[in-house]
């Protein structure tokens, strides 16, 4: 590594951390997708170290602050008396100001009672280890409020997946000796605004996606079967999706004939960090990830599971995969002009079509990995579509093999497209979407669709903007200003190089 791409790496690292705390702290409260599930899983393991159940529910204090803070367009369904951005915001300001200090005021003990009408932690069914990363800090946070302690582990899960930056390029760097494709491939990553919806919340994904990262860099450097069976191991105790990767690290094995202690480290490591949890898994829910919607297909047979796959309209999952995978505006689900996700469509569907024809042998570890989880993604519409008659998925989960996606596609020209087309949805959907729709100037029609808001605006709206969202209003002008700093110099890097 050259002085100046090391120089580069760490300007794109620190723009994605900058960046990563003006997203934590533009996202209101709970808008992170399934965050207060989340949260409500490591305050179980500060009150209770123990493996919590997925029939507990949130504590008090959580259950309070739905009550008082906004609640994400998606819960709407709860109703009264919870509230809506749109019914929040409606309210008189002097009642606003009440509920905000009800909510920095609540008692610290409320944190460990049970909440008065139960409202399921449902995120319990998910492995481990990000939350007990996550409670370390967390034990020393204890007299904060709950809004400061939710940032605190949002900055902790942006630190967690800003690790996937170095990595990637360093695999970069081992199959595309020139600086500039490296630099591109972190560019690329830097400036993804779905990708920071996903990891800037409290969530495991933060994790989970470094140590997909971690576990590319060791297959393409062809690090140790120790360290392969030690990541793999990990990433099993974070999230049930790295099931994906254990067909695709045996199949690389087979063809680069491993020898026999190899898979001994390969299948034994993972085995023995955290097999007991899917052991546990399967004894408790009948389903070997814990997922509740895949246990309800015990004993289905492999035949009507496959009946059921070709009932699966494909054409409309791809397409709902695809759009929440681009940009999805938090667990308000709000969404882009539809024509913005076709264009998006066509580049990924070019840059796709130069991965395949330009296809080498070394990137076989990113490949595997990838076609491993989108068969896991197809598991998760069909099991979707059997309990719900939905065909569709998250495609958020996706930004788990982020980098090895960005590898398979890194052609100078595609790079550099992307680093740019991501950034200008960047400054599009966080300024012309989510920052309106979340400071009150915004709402949803009678059908579900947001109103075009636009540039002149925004301009004239900047100043109420920021002074609606959850920090000091010198610290929101400041923030947004490195924000926009932070989205353009990765860009600059990635065609400089």
């Amino acid at each position: 590594m050259t002085p100046t791409s090391r120089t580069s790496l760490l300007l794109v690292w620190a723009c994605f951390l900058v960046r990563g705390c003006w997203y934590t702290a533009a996202l209101p409260l709970w808008e992170g997708f399934d965050e207060y599930a989340h949260f409500a899983v490591l305050q179980h393991w500060i009150a209770a170290p123990s493996l919590p159940a997925v029939d507990n529910g949130v504590s008090r204090e959580i259950a309070e602050s739905l009550r008082l803070a906004p609640l994400p367009w998606e819960l709407r369904y709860l109703g009264p008396p919870y509230l809506t951005h749109e019914e929040w915001w409606a309210l008189p300001r002097a009642e606003r100001e009440a509920r905000k200090n009800a909510l920095s005021s609540m008692p610290r003990e409320w944190a460990r009672e049970p909440a008065p009408d139960f409202l399921a932690s449902y995120e319990a069914q998910q492995p481990p280890l990000y939350y007990w990363i996550c409670a370390l800090p967390f034990r020393a946070a204890q007299s904060l409020s709950l809004t400061a302690r939710v940032l605190l582990i949002r900055l902790l899960s942006v630190a967690m997946a800003s690790l996937a930056i170095p990595l990637t390029f360093l695999a970069a760097s081992l199959l595309f000796p020139a600086g500039r494709i490296s630099i591109g491939c972190t560019a690329v990553i830097a400036v993804m605004p779905g990708f920071l919806f996903d990891t800037c919340r409290v969530g495991n994904d933060s994790l989970a996606v470094a140590i997909f990262a971690g576990l590319l860099l060791a297959l393409i450097a062809r690090r140790s079967a120790v360290a392969v069976g030690v990541l793999l191991g990990l990433g099993l105790l974070t999230k049930a999706y790295f099931l994906t990767a254990i067909p695709a690290v045996v199949i690389l094995m087979l063809v680069r004939r491993a020898p026999w202690r190899s898979w001994l480290a390969i299948l034994g490591l993972p085995a023995g960090i955290a097999g007991w949890w899917y052991a546990r898994a399967w004894l408790t829910t009948g389903s070997i990830s814990g997922w509740s919607e895949a246990a309800n297909l015990r004993g289905l047979p492999l035949a009507e599971l496959f009946y059921r796959a070709a009932a699966v309209s494909w054409l409309h999952a791809v397409d709902a995969i695809f759009n929440s995978y681009l940009w999805f505006g938090g667990w308000s689900f709000l969404t882009l002009r539809s024509w913005m996700y076709r264009i998006f469509a066509a580049l990924f569907l070019y840059a796709a079509v130069r991965a395949v024809l330009g296809f080498r042998r070394d990137l076989l570890p990113a490949a595997l990995i990838f076609c491993w989880f989108s068969i896991g993604m197809a598991y998760n519409v069909v099991v979707t579509f059997s309990n719900h008659g939905i065909s569709a998925s998250t495609g958020w989960y996706f930004y788990a093999v982020l980098p090895a996606s960005i590898l398979l596609v890194a052609r100078r020209d595609v790079l550099l497209t992307a680093a740019l087309a991501f950034a200008a949805l960047d400054l599009y959907s966080m300024n012309i979407v989510a920052l309106p729709y979340y400071t009150g100037l915004l709402a949803h029609r009678a059908g579900g669709g947001i109103p075009a808001f636009h540039l002149d605006q925004f301009t004239a709206q900047l100043p109420a903007t920021l002074s609606r969202i959850s920090v000091p209003v010198s610290i929101a002008w400041a923030m947004w200003i490195f924000y926009l700093a932070a989205t353009i110099t990765p860009v600059a890097l990635a065609r400089r190089k």
